[in-house]
């Protein structure tokens, strides 16, 4: 109303001079106004926004990181193999590796077997009979007898040669499993005593193994060791039945264990002895039946695997360690057993070897280091 009020007071001479077209020449800057007779080139074009693009390196820079990168992964690489470079195994760990992978031949050959064995077994009553009465020697093949200590009419020397050469395979498996290459390897003095099952029939046995130095140069110590067993200085308990060469010999020993309860027990042993160039072994496992030289259907039969070995050490000094597997004793038809009685025995049994075998060793070392001393 305004608008219309200054257009009231203009005098109509003013608009007279006021034209149409100067007033669409006056009105046409204003936006909104008489924009349907303006045309498409005086109106103002939408500005569009550009979109701003990602910087983006230069190919030589890209190439230059990549090769960078490259190099400090490889470093990484480098550093990891080196880190990653085996360690020189010693011997004991060498002989680990090498039982362990033929534990597992032995487990797939195993199972293998029992797959066989599975397929023939009809009837339990045969194994009962088995576990309760003592294998004869005619349950099994001549050829394998030995396998179960046993020994024949024929071939004697053969069978003990393979008794003895199966106990000195399982030397290194033991030595193993049971530290005794650590101790060795470390110069340290151990005794360990495990109670074990067997797999076969679940019987007990008493593993003892142990580690020492003794005041004996390894040549002079494994003759008191020889002796003590087969030679001069054997117990009057001991008696030489066969001897196959220097380093092999079947003996019988009987021993009157303290129970009253108990009868005497019967040990038929096969030793031999390996000289190495820095050591020498002993090995031995007890016979459980001889065709040839029966053993007393009056006394029980013990059951023993036996292994020793004098490292040398120094002139005045050697390393003696020993293994000691003592099972159930064989309890003959004629004797009847009573509940716990094997174990008393075999615990028993054990106790009194090592303190017999014990005072033997002392007296022998003392005796032979005052023989020493004599002829200097």
């Amino acid at each position: 109303m305004e608008i219309l009020a200054i257009f009231d007071d203009c005098n109509d001479a003013v608009l007279t001079d006021l034209s149409i077209e100067s007033l669409s020449a006056l009105l046409s800057p204003t936006v909104g106004i008489n924009s349907g007779n303006s045309n498409d080139e005086s109106s103002p074009k939408p500005v569009r926004r550009r979109t701003k693009r990602r910087p983006h390196g230069r190919p030589k820079e890209e190439l230059a990181y990549l090769r960078d990168k490259h190099d400090e992964l490889k470093k990484q690489l480098d550093a990891l193999h080196a880190n990653s470079h085996p360690v020189t195994a010693t011997p004991w760990q060498a002989r680990a590796v090498h039982q362990i992978k033929g534990a597992r031949r032995a487990l797939r050959e195993n199972a293998r077997l029992k797959e066989l064995l599975t397929e023939q077994l009809q009837v339990i009553d045969a194994l009962e009979r088995v576990l309760k009465k003592r294998p004869q020697l005619s349950t099994y093949q001549a050829s394998e007898a030995w396998r179960y200590a046993i020994l024949g009419v024929a071939e004697r020397a053969q069978s003990i040669e393979q008794i003895l050469a199966e106990q000195l395979e399982r030397l290194e498996s033991l030595w193993v499993y049971h530290g005794l290459f650590v101790a060795l390897e470390r110069g340290e003095e151990m005794r360990k005593s495990v109670m074990q099952s067997t797999v076969a029939d679940g019987s007990l046995q008493l593993l003892s193994c142990a580690t020492f130095t003794m005041p004996l140069d390894y040549c002079a110590m494994s003759d008191v060791i020889w002796n003590l067993k087969v030679g001069a200085d054997a117990p009057s308990s001991i008696e030489v039945l066969e001897r196959f060469g220097p380093d092999i010999c079947y003996y019988r020993e009987v021993t009157t264990l303290n129970a009253a309860t108990q009868p005497t027990m019967e040990s038929r042993t096969v030793v031999q002895r390996f000289v190495r160039p820095t050591h020498i072994v002993f090995v031995w496992r007890t016979i459980l039946e001889d065709q040839a030289v029966p053993l007393d259907p009056n006394r029980l039969i013990n059951n023993l695997s036996g292994w020793s070995v004098v490292h040398a050490k120094s002139e005045t000094e050697c390393v003696l360690q020993g293994c000691m597997i003592q099972a159930a004793p064989v309890v003959p038809p004629s004797l009847q057993s009573t509940v716990g009685a094997l174990t008393e025995v075999l615990m028993q049994s054990v106790a009194d070897a090592k303190v017999k075998f014990g005072q033997q060793v002392h007296a022998a070392i003392l005796k032979r280091r005052a023989g020493a001393v004599a002829t200097t």
